[in-house]
């Protein structure tokens, strides 16, 4: 196992997943080749083939790692299965002794969720989604939209090819604006708003003028990642994004921020569990 951790560690994922298989096929129960295969394939954005990996570290052993149940859960959650995942959250609970406030409140939190779910999916409420187009949908994922207050214009995530990128893509910022009943082409934000890194989750103000963020891995981040605020200037293009510092950011993870309509409020997610 020291030669496949060591394969792995140096980043050689496919030399590491065929030595991996081969320890699994000489003992299917060895639970530590599951592990390092499901987080390849997580880290590779492969959720589906992670998910079935870690499914398997928690048949072999459910209390092995109690942490695995939460990140199954939410790889479970991903694929809309709920009841799994609310098994899996209620799993960790049970195994995990002397376990922090914070992470029992998210865990329970996560519960509840799964339950609302279900009950939703039981119940549907009829309604008609509309897919805005080709000015806003490609084969790649486009996701978090940010409308202003007239919806005649949308800020939203793409997740594009990047040769420039570790993983060989990264996300941007596309603008798209309304015109009668159809949405133009989107257009790349461009620099200073994108960068070479991944921007997400946006919160536009009710005027267009003001950009919150989520950037990840920039020089002046004080964490994984951080929320940054960027305004338009009177040309229309935008100011170079501001990283809001503390204590909004810390050296945790912050992200999806949204800004209330009144423009005195600012919710967002964090990972630091002593803000």
């Amino acid at each position: 196992m020291k030669m496949e951790k060591k394969q792995y560690d140096s980043r050689q994922d496919v030399k590491a997943i065929k030595l991996m298989e081969s320890a699994i096929k000489k003992d299917s129960n060895f639970i530590e080749p599951w592990m390092v295969l499901g987080q390849i394939y997580l880290e590779g954005r492969d959720y589906k083939s992670s998910l079935e990996h870690y499914r398997k570290v928690v048949q072999i052993s459910p209390s092995y790692l109690p942490g695995v149940n939460m990140l199954v859960g939410d790889l479970e959650v991903r694929f809309g299965n709920y009841e799994n995942a609310k098994a899996n959250f209620e799993n960790y609970l049970s195994f995990s002794k002397n376990l922090d406030e914070a992470f029992k409140a998210e865990a329970n939190q996560k519960i509840k969720n799964c339950a609302f779910a279900i009950d939703a999916l039981n119940h549907p409420v009829p309604y008609q989604p509309i897919n805005l187009g080709q000015g806003i949908n490609t084969p790649d994922a486009e996701y978090f939209p940010s409308f202003t207050v007239d919806q005649q214009e949308i800020i939203f995530t793409r997740d594009v090819k990047d040769v420039r990128a570790q993983e060989g893509h990264q996300e941007d910022f596309f603008i798209s604006k309304l015109k009668d009943t159809t949405w133009l082409a989107a257009k790349n934000a461009g620099t200073p708003l994108n960068s070479a890194g991944n921007e997400g989750g946006p919160s536009i103000s009710v005027d267009g003028r003001i950009l919150f963020f989520t950037a990840c891995d920039r020089p002046d981040g004080m964490g994984s990642c951080d929320i940054y605020l960027g305004q338009r200037t009177t040309d229309g293009n935008w100011s170079k994004p501001i990283n809001l510092g503390a204590p909004i950011n810390t050296s945790a993870w912050e992200s999806q921020p949204s800004f209330s309509s009144d423009g005195k409020n600012l919710v967002f997610h964090s990972r630091n569990l002593y803000a």
